[in-house]
């Protein structure tokens, strides 16, 4: 099978091309695939080399700090798309995108939806009103919508799309387990709105006051990164918070972490929860839509907190943080009830998809 990848850009160190570069690792070891990016430049994430990189060489970088402007190079650029992607129209079997401009870009170019699998990253409640719309339009025409979150799922369901849902593959599965001994919270992703690291930064203000050996790390770059060193120094805790940026190095950042602690507004899938828990540590995170509730079992291999509820996240964050045996034993329990998105397990629903049509393992 000839399959196209498209997506803007494999550059970035998130979660959307973590996933994209693992499902790019499944599909290249039976089938021809091409990356087809905006950009030429390199992917943070490992490739297979039997892949043909290709680039549309058109400008993808977004003014993140005005939305105006925003919009109209969103517009240039599905200008500029709809052109470009006619030369790849009749080429391939399947076209693989991963997020719904992408699409819309597809569809404009006069590409056979029929023939595209766009595989969701987000929580549905994350979209803004237009994207929403066209979900709602664009999705029932494609061949497969893969949601990896059930909540998602039952949503695409009942908007009449053919959709499946094939959990997000585990980056990698560690075979040492975090001792849980250092005194280290870690947060990991890209600072903005949704990702509500401002929000974290109150709860540890409280946390510290109490618990001032333990360290808050907080791991990734965004348009959010000042505010957040403006608000470390306002409440004066630069003793007890660090930001580092994005490293190749995950894993010894979750090996040299006791808890991981997530506070977003939305999530997809929720891949550092995974991978937090697939090197034993236990995770802390609000009852958000989408993607946490399928990874963490509430007060089992971590907590599950009521969305909003800053009270208990506090609470039951200084419980992980006094209680040693109870976060050993959840960590024990992370590392083994996360077993069920192993990349070998999930590798085999797409086997299964592409070629039977059926995601089963």
């Amino acid at each position: 099978m000839n399959l196209l990848i498209y997506i803007d850009s494999i550059t970035p160190a998130g979660g959307i091309e973590r996933v994209v570069a693992k499902h790019i690792s499944f599909f290249a070891k039976k089938h021809n695939v091409t990356l087809l990016t905006k950009d030429s430049d390199e992917s943070f994430y490992k490739l297979p080399q039997n892949i043909e990189r290709v680039s549309l060489h058109i400008n993808n970088q977004m003014n993140m700090q005005n939305r105006f402007h925003r919009i109209l190079q969103t517009i240039k650029q599905l200008w500029q798309t709809r052109k470009k992607l006619k030369a790849y129209k009749e080429n391939y079997d399947l076209f693989y995108v991963a997020h719904i401009r992408n699409l819309l870009e597809l569809y404009l170019s006069g590409i056979d939806m029929s023939k595209v699998v766009v595989t969701e990253h987000g929580s549905y409640y994350g979209y803004n009103i237009a994207y929403k719309l066209f979900k709602r339009w664009l999705y029932p025409k494609c061949k497969y919508v893969i949601s990896p979150t059930t909540m998602d799922y039952k949503i695409y369901e009942a908007h009449h799309c053919n959709v499946i849902y094939i959990p997000n593959p585990l980056s990698f599965y560690n075979e040492n387990r975090a001792d849980l001994n250092k005194k280290t919270v870690l947060n990991i992703g890209r600072f903005t709105n949704d990702k509500q690291q401002i929000l974290l930064l109150d709860i540890w203000r409280e946390v510290s006051k109490r618990h001032p050996k333990w360290e808050l790390l907080l791991v990734g770059k965004g348009e959010l990164e000042q505010q957040l060193l403006t608000k470390i120094h306002k409440y004066g805790l630069e003793k007890t918070v660090k930001i580092v940026k994005p490293t190749k190095n995950i894993e010894s950042l979750f090996l040299n972490s006791s808890i991981f602690a997530f506070t977003s507004k939305y999530e997809g899938f929720g891949m550092v929860l995974a991978e937090a828990m697939s090197c034993g540590v236990p995770c802390i995170s609000f009852d958000i839509p989408s993607g946490p509730r399928d990874i963490i079992d509430n007060s089992v291999d971590g907590f599950l907190i009521r969305n909003g509820d800053i009270s208990d996240y506090i609470t039951k964050l200084e419980l992980l943080i006094t209680d040693t045996e109870l976060r050993i034993t959840m960590g024990q329990k992370a590392k083994y009830n996360i077993q069920k998105f192993l990349d070998t397990k999930i590798e085999k629903q797409w086997d299964n998809l592409l070629e039977h049509g059926k995601p089963k393992l």
